[in-house]
């Protein structure tokens, strides 16, 4: 739901029209799934067989307040184990979900290292479930935070970890050190460099002007961009030096180096991988966009999707054995990407985390299996051999079933009917504002009838209803209430953009 973010009366209205939204659709909202309610328990046909005890497992699961999550607690629902959820929201999506078997609220993880409140409450929780494994499903602030708790829990407890460790986690989640790493293992990044000060940004410049390439300047940190968006990365040099030396005065180097990154015009794609032991287990690749809320997943035999599962292949490999966890890139590509020469594809980030893409998998039973994986002993397991090719390995990489196409309808309600609405209430009758608004609409309604809601499942159908009319409520309240202004939310994750 992108806004203009302006000050004082635009934001109490923006958010008032929103909670009053909510309350307009409650009543018609609450009788449909009521009514959906009284079907399921007079047919309880959603009921999971239960598993003999050796068999059952207590999965502990984090971020079951976004639509990944909750996907990954109905999976293990559904195949008869026993979930814990926990989340840093106090009205997450995972209380209202019967998919959970006990809820546990967490502290927010604290930016100082130091703070073991986020730490010690999951290995609480750990220790008193009696967990067997813990798969880390936290939003993007977390993921260090996360790789703390994995080497704590895992070093106390019997309970392993979905979760790459510190150090994984930081040469991951740093833009650079990703990239000399790629770089070195002959995996293709765009040209780039590392700037502490404004002066690295005028002398790689200066280096790169017989080249007449542009450069994009990103924060370092995955989880840090300029505005909260990353369409406003600056792009040098300028038309002209004097612009070129301005913009560069304004760049933020207080807190952490920035990136220079070669600009590369072509579509995007984002990533999703499950990596167990160092072999890639689960995969889906899809469009990307700044603010992805349409998830539709490429066809396995794509020669982009191919090309981006070697590259995840080949990087899982490289760390080894103890390579456990959810690994994401952003890719972009240049020419047709239909072989591994320059118009192929390239990576511009990792995110050592769940990606929301995993939505796609929610019709993939055979998933669980791959998360259970990780507690089978080595004894049990088969080993590849060395001269395994990349065409076997592929074999043995799950992707979605049958995959359909995801969205959310009340982001999509505002995005696609509502927002659009406005400037053809203001332009007085523009013919072709008003076709684009009907374009935009008949959009909308497409996705309400051929694509698939992220979070409504109708054997579960309590979290659609809470995250409209109580969680969001709340957290429109809370913005209120505190006077804090914001750009946008993201319906999948929970998450909203201060301004």
């Amino acid at each position: 739901m992108p806004t203009t973010a302006l000050p004082g009366a635009w934001h109490y209205f923006k958010t008032l029209f929103l909670l009053t939204l909510t309350l307009l659709f409650l009543p018609i909202d609450t009788l449909i799934i009521l009514s959906i309610h009284i079907l399921n328990r007079s047919h309880r046909n959603a009921a999971p067989t239960p598993l003999p005890p050796p068999e059952k497992k207590t999965i502990l699961i984090t971020g079951v307040g976004t639509a990944k999550g909750l996907a990954l607690a109905r999976l293990f629902h559904l195949a008869s184990h026993r979930v814990i959820g926990a989340d840093t929201k106090p009205l997450s999506l995972g209380r209202a979900s019967r998919a959970v078997h006990t809820y546990h609220r967490l502290p927010h993880p604290s930016d100082e290292i130091h703070d073991h409140h986020y730490t010690n409450e999951l290995l609480r929780i750990a220790q008193t479930e009696e967990a067997d494994l813990w798969i880390s499903l936290s939003d993007d602030y977390s993921p260090l935070q996360d790789a703390i708790a994995k080497e704590a829990i895992e070093s106390k407890t019997k309970t392993k970890a979905i979760h790459f460790n510190t150090n994984e986690t930081n040469l991951l989640h740093d833009k650079g050190s990703f990239m000399n790493r790629s770089r070195r293992l002959g995996l293709p990044v765009p040209d780039y460099s590392i700037a502490r000060t404004s002066a690295d940004v005028v002398a790689f410049l200066s280096g790169k002007q017989d080249e007449g390439g542009k450069y994009l300047i990103k924060a370092n940190d995955t989880t840090t961009q300029f505005n909260n968006n990353s369409s406003s990365h600056p792009l040098l040099p300028r038309p002209t030096d004097t612009e070129t030396h301005t913009q560069i005065s304004r760049l933020p180097f207080a807190h952490q180096p920035l990136l220079l990154q070669e600009y590369i015009s072509g579509p995007e794609f984002c990533t999703h991988a499950l990596v167990i032991k160092g072999k890639v287990r689960a995969f889906v690749a899809c469009p990307s966009s700044d603010l992805l809320m349409h998830y539709v997943a490429l066809p396995t035999d794509s020669p982009l999707g191919v090309e981006m599962l070697e590259f995840t292949q080949r990087l899982a490999r490289h760390f080894g054995e103890g390579f456990t966890g959810h690994l994401g890139f952003e890719f972009i590509a240049r020419g047709t990407g239909r072989s591994h020469d320059e118009f192929g594809i390239f990576a511009i980030e990792c995110s050592p985390r769940a990606h929301t893409a995993m939505v796609l998998f929610s019709q993939t039973p055979g998933l669980v299996d791959e998360y259970l994986s990780l507690l089978v002993s080595e004894s049990n397991t088969v080993v590849e051999g060395a001269d395994s090719t990349e065409k076997n390995l592929r074999k043995k990489v799950i992707t979605p079933y049958n995959p359909q196409q995801y969205y959310w309808i009340g982001q999509d309600f505002f995005d696609q009917v509502l927002y659009p609405l406005l400037p053809c209430v203001l332009a007085e009758g523009e013919a072709a504002l008003h076709g684009e608004y009907s374009a935009s609409v008949r959009r909308f309604l497409n996705h309400v009838l051929n694509w698939k809601d992220g979070t409504f499942e109708a054997w579960d159908p309590w979290p659609w209803w809470w995250q409209y009319h109580v969680f969001w409520p709340a957290e429109f309240t809370r913005l209120l209430v505190t006077g804090r202004q914001w750009s946008r939310v993201d319906v999948s994750a929970g998450r909203v953009y201060e301004a």
